[in-house]
């Protein structure tokens, strides 16, 4: 999971710009729209880094695997994909395993975001 985790703070922290070919053609990237049916749980820990002090948070997400989110992961398996809440673009990240079979592990950069997130998310 450290590893997932890392994997998507690097995912976080690159560009949502759309991906490029040689000939300058833009890819769209899959987009899944999250929302609070696809979400069995979203839950957020406040996160103080050991040698800086910097206050962030993480925000687990579990997906509820409905239709919708398993054809998603089966579709784009091992392609780059973005997760929205709303209009905000929640994560960019390489489907995964791991992803498809519970949900994601995000860095957010304060625990009000993470908490606005997690809130989007609930609402039924």
């Amino acid at each position: 999971m450290k590893n997932m985790t890392l994997g998507l703070m690097l995912a976080l922290s690159t560009s949502a710009c759309s991906h490029k070919t040689e000939s300058n053609t833009v890819i769209d990237t899959p987009k899944f729209q999250i929302t609070a049916s696809e979400v069995s749980s979203a839950s957020v820990q406040p996160v103080v880094s050991g040698k800086t002090g910097r206050k962030t948070a993480e925000l687990d997400v579990v997906f509820s695997k409905t239709d919708g989110f398993v054809q998603f992961a089966r579709e784009h398996m091992n392609q780059r994909v973005q997760f929205f809440a709303g209009t905000n673009l929640v994560v960019e990240t390489k489907m995964s395993p791991e992803i498809a079979k519970g949900g994601l592990e995000l860095s957010c950069s304060t625990l009000e975001k993470a908490q606005r997130i997690a809130d989007s998310l609930r609402k039924r």
